[in-house]
């Protein structure tokens, strides 16, 4: 291994200011045995050297298996165009080269190739992928820090191998992924049919025993494939985790895809441009091929509208159309994955064993970005203003049993303080994993204390989640102490129309009249007037309609064990997008209901027209109100969750916010016994006893 990392830098710090290509290109003639190079950080270097002929007439970098060029531009596209320079290349890092604009896709001949990092390349959503990877070489594919969006995640489709379905095998404990097939028409969704008082508490029991080996006859083609049994750890593709692969004795075969996997299993999206609609369509459609997942951040809600159903049914490119019927601020910014948290379950995701994403997911508070707001009041807002309405409409925010298989949590954009709601969550959070960790405990010794001889093989259970790191994000610069009740603003002093104080002679000059008082009023969405026509409208059929033909549509299988309820109470409408699409019955809310969410979801639907993000009832929805296995307009039911507009007060008072770090560290109890004799002498104090590896990871500005 050749590492040069040392020499990075500026020139008064770095260990080997001098090193030139012609100096690697001796260094390699002279270590013909080099499998790792790692180039990172030299910015000056012109790595086409790696092309030159050795002694043996063979290129220098022919024998290269590992190849870092982090913040290396120069001759990097070069050296990837020609076959015969880095046949046996397995990990590629080129982060920060800018990527050709050209229309043609850009061939990189590495036949060998499975892992590649493209981190910052200027990489775009508005054409295709310029380079061919599409071929499902990839196991691991790193996109962080592009320019990718919604429009990106049907040319990821193709990199997951989503024919295949490594589904979880069905229980009495856990939803079945179910396609959608009414008596009328063929839907194109899969949607989740629950048993009541099973699989939607999410109880222990057989959700935590490992798979058993899957076998297939020898005549019978695997189509649908097996999860992994969730026994072991995942594999890692960071430079150093590859390294420690390829230094075992089958090196080339650890390198190599799993058996029975085809296409990306790792993939990292961090610092691009996705909603959280975008991210649960490709999580939900990856069929359960993906094991690491990495998306710190996404916009709460799509830039505009929802994705047409005959698109996804005819495989075209899948744009957000907009029904037009409502205004969405452009200032406000909204950041999280929250009321998704069904995504993240075994039928969807039965593979998933590592994820970094959006805090969010647990705690269901978004990160808010409010112009000339600072941050303590742009959290101030996120959890006393924006939470609320949220946790009515998705009251199951993501529980540690909810899959575990899951290994590694990493929870992304934490603020610093909080109000109470984010650490009172994440306390729930982290009792609920002491929970898990306890009762695999139990069920492990019973397993074990299980008499001799025995019929049947030993049960075997999974690990539950082990890792959790929350990585918090920096407050900047600015004040973290909000104002107090005797504390001027400076707005209305400027604006109270007293002339301001000048050195200079004003009286040939008329006195300024009064500004009128900035507006105290921030908008989120706005109405448009109910009889405005629809801009970019593309729905081509909406009516009212009766329970009695909307049960025409419903599916051939059902859940079991609701509470049965009176649906001729329902509002629902016929809904369909177009001539190619299939007719649908859409659940359109209720008078009766006492959830602000769902009588707002009513008056979005029936009086305003807002038909956005068509799809299926998850449980959330039906927690809140739904009926089950009935459609629903998802987005606009999350525009009823969301206040329509935020009302800054002329003060704000201080309230008592604590740190969060601090808080969770002092609500840490360091063993059981001392955790149960806490709850035993004061159990209402918030505490929690966890003996997995729990990190705060502290980011500062710029990283």
């Amino acid at each position: 291994m050749l590492d040069v990392r040392g020499a990075a830098g500026p020139r008064e710090f770095a260990l080997y200011p001098e090193l030139t290509r012609d100096d690697f290109a001796l260094a390699l003639e002279l270590l013909p045995n080099v499998t790792t190079l790692i180039l990172d950080d030299q910015q000056d270097l012109d790595v086409r050297f790696l092309g030159r002929k050795s002694q043996e007439s063979l290129p220098l970098g022919r024998a290269l298996r590992v190849l870092s060029l982090n913040n290396v531009i120069h001759g990097v596209l070069a050296i990837l165009k020609t076959p015969e320079i880095l046949p046996e290349l397995v990990y590629l890092e080129v982060s920060g080269v800018a990527w050709p604009r050209s229309d043609e896709k850009f061939l990189l001949c590495l036949p060998r190739l499975r892992i590649l990092k493209v981190r910052r390349c200027g990489i775009r959503s508005d054409r295709p992928f310029d380079f061919n990877v599409f071929d499902r070489r990839l196991w691991s594919l790193d996109l962080s820090g592009n320019e990718l969006s919604d429009q990106s995640v049907d040319p990821l489709f193709t990199l997951l191998g989503v024919e295949r379905k490594l589904q979880a095998p069905p229980t009495s404990s856990e939803a079945e992924a179910v396609f959608w097939e009414a008596e009328t028409e063929h839907i194109p969704f899969y949607y989740l049919a629950e048993t009541h008082g099973s699989s939607d508490v999410f109880l222990p029991g057989a959700r935590y025993v490992v798979d058993p080996p899957a076998f297939t006859r020898h005549d019978q083609d695997d189509v649908y494939g097996s999860r992994s049994d969730g026994s072991v750890p995942i594999r890692p593709d960071t430079l150093d985790g590859v390294l420690r692969l390829l230094s075992r004795i089958d090196d080339l075969a650890a390198v190599e895809h799993l058996p029975g996997s085809i296409g990306l299993t790792h993939l990292h999206l961090s610092g691009n441009q996705f909603s959280a609609a975008g991210i649960e369509r490709l999580l939900r459609h990856s069929n359960g091929q993906i094991e690491h997942f990495d998306c710190d951040s996404m916009s709460l809600y799509p830039p505009s509208g929802h994705y047409r159903i005959d698109e996804i049914l005819h495989g075209k490119d899948s744009q957000p159309t907009y029904t037009g019927k409502l205004l969405i601020s452009e200032s406000v910014k909204m950041y999280g994955f929250s009321g998704l948290s069904q995504t993240i379950r075994a039928p969807w995701c039965s593979n998933l064993r590592s994820l970094r994403i959006h805090h969010s997911l647990v705690t269901n508070i978004p990160t808010v970005r409010i112009p000339n707001l600072d941050n303590i009041e742009q959290i101030y807002f996120a959890e006393k203003h924006i939470l609320p309405g949220l946790d009515w409409a998705y009251s199951i925010a993501f529980l540690p049993d909810m899959n575990p298989r899951l290994q590694s949590l990493t929870l992304t954009h934490l603020p610093r303080q909080s109000f109470g709601p984010l650490v009172h969550k994440l306390t729930f959070f982290l009792r609920l994993l002491g929970l898990q960790e306890q009762m695999l405990s139990i069920m492990n010794k019973a397993e074990a204390s299980r008499p001799e001889p025995r019929l049947e093989w030993p049960l075997r259970y999974v690990s539950g989640l082990r890792y959790l790191a929350l990585e918090m994000e920096s407050m900047g610069k600015e004040s973290v102490q909000m104002s107090s009740p005797l504390e001027l603003d400076a707005e209305e002093l400027m604006a109270s129309g007293e002339t301001p104080f000048s050195f200079f002679s004003e009286s040939a000059e008329q006195p300024l009249p009064p500004k009128e008082p900035p507006s105290r009023r921030i908008d989120i969405w706005t109405y448009i007037l109910p009889k405005a026509p629809f801009r970019n409208n593309k729905v081509h059929q909406v009516e009212e309609i009766g329970h009695e033909v909307a049960a025409g549509y419903g599916p051939t299988k059902w859940s079991h064990g609701w509470p049965p309820r009176d649906l001729g109470k329902e509002k629902w409408v016929r809904y369909r997008e177009s001539t190619t699409s299939p007719i649908v019955a859409v659940w359109a809310g209720n008078t009766w209901s006492p959830s602000p969410v769902v009588q707002k979801y009513r008056c979005l639907v029936l009086e305003y027209g807002v038909y956005e993000g068509l799809g299926p009832v998850t449980l959330n929805h039906m927690r809140a109100g739904a009926p089950p296995d009935v459609f629903i307009f998802q987005q606009t039911w999350l525009y009823a969750a969301l206040p329509q507009w935020l009302e800054r007060p002329p003060t704000i008072p201080t309230p008592v916010y604590e740190d969060v770090a601090a808080e969770l560290r002092r609500r840490h109890v360091p063993t059981y016994e001392d955790f149960e004799r806490i709850r035993k002498q004061s159990p209402h104090r918030p505490c929690f006893y966890w003996g997995g590896t729990f990190k705060i990871i502290d980011t500062r500005p710029g990283e």
